[in-house]
C-alpha cells in the first residue's frame, strides 16, 4: 500500500526543526529523548541515527537554582545533575524555614500524593468518563476544576503552589486555570507516566533489572532527521509533497475499489486514498471542511480545546562560565522574563544555554520586540550568573 505525506510547509518535520547556528545543530522544537520513550529509541536506533548527551553528565554536584514566590526569592541548590529529584521537592522552599520549611515539604508531598490517588482511577484514556474504575460523579467533579482552583482549595502554603505550577506550566505550555484536573491527570498516563509524581519528575516507568535515572539524549545534528529518514528510508521521497496545506477532506460512498476519500489541497490539487490520517494540532484542523460534516461532538471537542504558549531561546557563548563557578546552568522561575533555562552544550561543543517562557509569561513576553525580549532574559540571567552572562555570540528566538 502506497503512503502519501501532503507537507504544509516546505520541510518536514512540523514542530522537529532543526536550525544550524555557528556550526553546530539546534533543535526549534522537541529536543530531547527520556528513558521512557522507548519507541522512539527504537525508530532512532533503526534509522541509524546518532545521539548525543547535552550539558554536564559527569555526575558532579554543581549549583542549581530555583526562584519561588511572586517576589522572586532565589534558592541556591546543591545537587548531582543525575539526581531525578533535585528541584522539584527542595527541603527548603520560598521563604520557609524551619519547621515552617518542614510543613511545606510536607504539604508538597501530601498534595503530590492527593493527585497521585486521583491519577490511579483514570484507567481508560481513550474515554475517562466510561471507565470501569472511574466513576462519572467523580470524573465530572474532576472535569468541572481547574488545577490552580484544587490547589488553592487543598494547599496553605503559596510557595508550594508556585512550585507545582512552575513545572506543570512547563510540562503543559498553559497556565492552571486553563486546564482541568481531569485533562491533566489523562495527560499524565498519555505521557506514559505511571503515577502523578513520576510525571511530575519525569521519572520514566521501572522495570526489573532496568536502569534508573538515564540522562535524556539528543540527536545528533538535529531531531529533524527523524523525519526526514523516515521519509527516505520508510515513506520514499518521492512519496512526500511539501507546501500542501490541505483545505478539504470529502467521503463519497461511491464504492469504487475502496478509495472514497478526496483530500483537496489549498493549491488546488486533489488526492483518492482509502484513509486520510490527519496529524494537525486542533486550531489548524477546525479550518479544515469536512464532508460530511464532523458530528457535533467532535466539532465542540475541537472548538474548546486550547494551544499551549511557549517560547524557546538559545543563547551560544565563548566560554561556559557557569560550569567555571560550579553552576550547573539550570534556573528555574515563578517570575518573568524565563520559567527554564538549562545547559544544552553538547561535548565539545560550543557553550550553549537553551531556556523557556511557558503560560503567560510565553503570551507577555510575545508582546516585545526582539530588542525587547533579549535585554528582558539577558538581565535576569545575569542576576544569577553574573556580567558574563550579557555577552552572549548568539541569540535565536522561537515562538509556539
Amino acid at each position: 500500500m502506497r503512503i502519501l505525506v501532503l507537507e504544509a510547509n516546505e520541510s518536514l518535520g512540523g514542530r522537529l526543526q532543526s536550525v544550524k547556528i555557528d556550526d553546530n545543530f539546534y533543535d526549534v522544537g522537541g529536543q530531547w529523548i527520556l528513558p521512557q520513550h522507548k519507541a522512539l529509541m527504537q525508530i532512532v536506533d533503526k534509522l541509524g541515527l546518532r545521539t548525543v548527551l547535552p550539558g554536564n553528565t559527569n555526575g558532579k554536584a554543581l549549583n542549581r537554582v530555583i526562584q519561588v514566590g511572586r517576589k522572586g526569592r532565589v534558592r541556591t541548590i546543591s545537587t548531582t545533575l543525575d539526581d531525578p529529584d533535585p528541584v522539584v521537592l527542595p527541603k527548603r522552599i520560598g521563604k520557609h524555614t524551619g519547621i515552617r520549611a518542614w510543613l511545606a515539604h510536607l504539604e508538597l508531598t501530601y498534595i503530590v500524593w492527593k493527585l497521585d490517588r486521583l491519577a490511579y482511577y483514570i484507567q481508560d484514556l481513550t474515554d475517562p468518563y466510561h471507565s470501569e474504575s472511574l466513576s462519572k460523579e467523580l470524573a465530572h467533579e474532576m472535569d468541572s476544576i481547574s488545577v490552580d482552583a484544587y490547589l488553592k482549595q487543598h494547599t496553605r502554603f503559596k510557595s508550594v503552589q508556585d512550585v507545582i505550577e512552575i513545572h506543570l506550566r512547563l510540562l503543559t505550555g498553559a497556565d492552571l486555570n486553563r486546564i482541568t484536573v481531569l485533562w491533566l491527570l489523562s495527560y499524565a498516563k498519555w505521557q506514559g507516566a505511571k503515577s502523578f509524581y513520576d510525571f511530575l519528575h519525569n521519572v520514566p516507568p521501572k522495570n526489573p533489572g532496568e536502569m534508573e535515572n538515564l540522562p535524556p539524549i539528543c540527536i545528533k545534528n538535529g531531531a529533524q532527521q527523524i523525519c526526514q529518514q523516515l521519509a527516505e528510508q520508510c515513506i520514499g521521497s518521492e512519496n512526500v509533497c511539501l507546501n500542501q496545506p490541505v483545505s478539504n477532506v470529502t467521503y463519497l460512498s461511491d464504492g469504487t475499489n475502496g478509495r472514497n476519500v478526496y483530500v483537496t489541497t489549498k493549491n488546488g490539487y486533489t488526492y483518492r486514498c482509502f484513509r486520510a490520517i490527519m496529524a494537525l494540532p486542533p486550531n489548524i484542523l477546525r479550518e479544515v471542511e469536512f464532508t460530511p460534516s464532523l458530528d457535533s461532538a467532535k466539532k465542540y471537542i475541537l472548538a474548546s480545546m486550547m494551544m499551549g504558549n511557549t517560547i524557546k531561546f538559545i543563547l551560544n557563548y565563548s566560554q561556559s562560565f557557569w560550569s567555571e563557578d560550579d553552576f550547573s546552568g539550570d534556573f528555574l522561575s515563578f517570575t518573568s522574563p524565563v520559567t527554564w533555562l538549562t545547559d544544552a552544550t553538547y561535548v565539545n561543543g560550543t557553550p550553549t544555554l537553551i531556556g523557556f517562557l511557558a503560560g503567560h509569561q510565553a503570551v507577555e513576553a510575545s508582546k516585545l520586540c526582539l530588542e525587547d525580549l533579549k535585554s528582558a532574559i539577558l538581565d535576569k540571567l545575569s542576576t544569577i550568573f553574573g556580567s558574563k552572562a550579557l555577552e552572549p555570540t548568539t541569540f535565536e528566538v522561537f515562538y509556539f
